[in-house]
């Protein structure tokens, strides 16, 4: 006789936990909204500290006068600083170096900069790509500013300005970036078609991004449930593939015969064959319970002597 098989799912129903694909665009989705949620409160937050100061409107740009202990910044069309800590000279100084930041837009920089971040934080590029244009920003405005005014007493200036705490994110502090190499850059001008390619660093970032979401999306749906046959054992185990069909003997061709002329009989009887059925045949519990149902097909060759194969 055929041995007793039982037909189940591999782990009964398909699994409704995230695949590895859901789980890194989860994450990813996850440090994106934390970092652009930052991004907004530092807006808001600079915003409260201009409503709190005294602000006076200029040919541009704003001044505004707060009591931020803190190095004077820029943010958006608002130049901040705390009159106590300065001289008439140095803010005027001041005011000269970032409102040549706001005159060449160096906001927008800034906030190009910070957005890529908030979406392409995994490229390592958008990191070089801000601190880069940053220190652009920078050698442009010291070279620009220190057209009218003491090379010393700016140098001095900024020497002082490296020891106060600095507004981080979309603003531009007049303290920011390296001091050795800004003083080195002083004398040189940086030119455009070098600051205008850092605008392209990007786009190796957005296409790695392309090509992960792309991925990541189809392995998501292309992922098959898979169904195995165990074998209805001790062990569980799955039964061992079904011979292959026997060769044709070389020395004599038996010709195997699809229809015969007396259908054989179970013995007993039809009602025999049913209680067999009964007794033998096995629906698995859990089946029956997930209302799971299919057909199997069994193929044999009945030998002339009554053997199966």
């Amino acid at each position: 006789m055929l041995n007793e098989i039982i037909i189940t799912p591999e782990s009964g129903l398909v699994s409704n936990g995230l695949s590895g694909a859901e789980i890194l665009i989860t994450g990813y989705l996850i440090v994106s909204t934390i970092l652009l949620s930052n991004l907004i409160f530092t807006i808001f937050r600079n915003y409260a500290i201009v409503r709190r100061g005294k602000v006076v409107q200029k040919s541009g740009y704003y001044l505004v006068r707060t009591d931020q202990q803190t190095s004077p910044y820029s943010f958006f069309k608002y130049i901040l600083y705390n009159a106590e800590n300065h001289s008439a000279e140095d803010i005027d100084i001041i005011i000269r170096h970032e409102r040549e930041h706001i005159r060449h837009r160096h906001y927008l920089d800034n906030l190009l900069a910070e957005a890529m971040i908030a979406v392409f934080w995994f490229h390592p590029a958008v990191y070089l790509y801000k601190k880069s244009l940053r220190n652009i920003h920078e050698y442009q405005a010291d070279h620009e500013t220190m057209q009218h005014i003491d090379r010393s007493h700016y140098l001095n200036l900024l020497y002082s300005e490296t020891l106060r705490p600095q507004q981080v994110g979309l603003t531009t502090n007049f303290s920011y970036s390296p001091l050795k190499r800004r003083l080195q850059m002083m004398i040189t001008k940086p030119t455009k078609k070098y600051a205008g390619m850092l605008y392209f660093t990007w786009i190796p970032a957005a296409l790695l991004l392309v090509f992960f979401l792309g991925t990541t999306h189809v392995n998501a749906q292309s992922q098959p449930a898979d169904i195995t046959v165990s074998q209805a054992s001790a062990t569980d185990q799955a039964p061992p593939p079904p011979p292959p069909p026997p060769k044709a003997d070389q020395q004599k061709e038996e010709e195997v015969f699809l229809v015969v002329e007396e259908m054989p009989k179970f013995k007993g009887g039809d009602k025999a064959r049913i209680q067999f059925l009964v007794e033998n045949l096995k629906y698995p519990e859990q089946a029956r319970k997930d209302s799971i149902q299919g057909t199997v097909y069994v193929q044999f060759i009945i030998e002339e002597n009554g053997s199966v194969t």
